[in-house]
């Protein structure tokens, strides 16, 4: 299957939905390389079905990729986006902390900046659409989260979101040929510097068992790794959860040489 050679960026007003609306498109055959974004979503979603708070000004972009690989093989995808997302806030803003909690938040602080959403089209094959979104708080942050959460316009900020998407899409285009090419492998070390919580005691919950644990790391196929009472183990889904720092507007800048 060839692989897109640019993005197509359809812009709407309002969607209930990006996801919703490019899975719809991914089943109706729509080949990949499509990108959408709303001004605003009145049902955006999270992971596990949570309600994302969409306001104009905010990032709500989604696009749709049809890579040639079964679906247990493309949760390391989620990682491979969040640094693409990365790269593209640190185009308007270098010294900005941004920081990646496994396995779909961008973070500041402690803060939840934005998050990743990565929903497949069919049952069996990612080729049938995997429909990746990305919501970021460039204007406002949500106040009624049971966590924090922070928006650039925070930090004196002011990042339109259409070139905020354009930005991540130019950087999801280097990174995802990249992925499909060699896998996570050869971006796992590039994720491990962006990240938060490695050596850190944790909490992860998946399913009804909650564990606590160190995290070690994540493997070249995106999976956390936790010690576990003296014990490595292997998770590929679930909610990780870590001490609280606190914030400052220094902590929110990247220390000079830091990744």
């Amino acid at each position: 299957m060839s692989r897109p050679t640019s993005w197509r960026l359809e812009r709407y007003p309002e969607l209930a939905s990006t996801n919703t609306h490019l899975l719809e498109r991914a089943r109706e055959g729509c080949a990949e390389g499509l990108a959408v974004l709303a001004g605003r979503q009145s049902a955006g979603r999270g992971r596990g079905g949570r309600r994302w708070c969409s306001p104009p000004g905010n990032l709500h972009l989604s696009v749709l990729l049809r890579p040639p690989l079964p679906l247990a093989r493309c949760a390391s995808l989620a990682l491979v986006a969040g640094l693409a997302a990365r790269d593209g806030l640190l185009r308007f803003a270098p010294d900005l902390s941004v920081r990646l909690k496994w396995p779909n938040d961008l973070m500041l602080g402690d803060a939840k900046l934005g998050g990743l959403l990565l929903e497949a089209a069919g049952a069996d094959r990612g080729e049938e659409g995997l429909v990746l979104g990305l919501g970021v708080n460039l204007s406002r942050a949500p106040a009624d989260l049971d966590r924090p959460a922070a928006a650039l316009a925070d930090m004196g900020l002011a990042l339109p979101p259409e070139p905020a998407a354009e930005a991540f899409l130019d950087n999801l285009f280097l990174r995802y040929r990249r992925w499909l090419e060699e896998g996570f492998r050869g971006q796992r070390e590039e994720w491990l510097r962006a990240s938060v919580g490695v050596g850190a005691r944790v909490a992860f919950r998946t399913g009804a068992e909650t564990v606590a644990g160190t995290m070690v790391g994540v493997d070249e196929e995106g999976a956390l790794l936790l010690e576990v009472g003296g014990r490595l183990r292997r998770f590929l889904a679930g909610e990780l959860f870590f001490a609280r720092r606190p914030l400052s507007p220094a902590g929110l800048r990247a220390p000079t040489g830091g990744a």
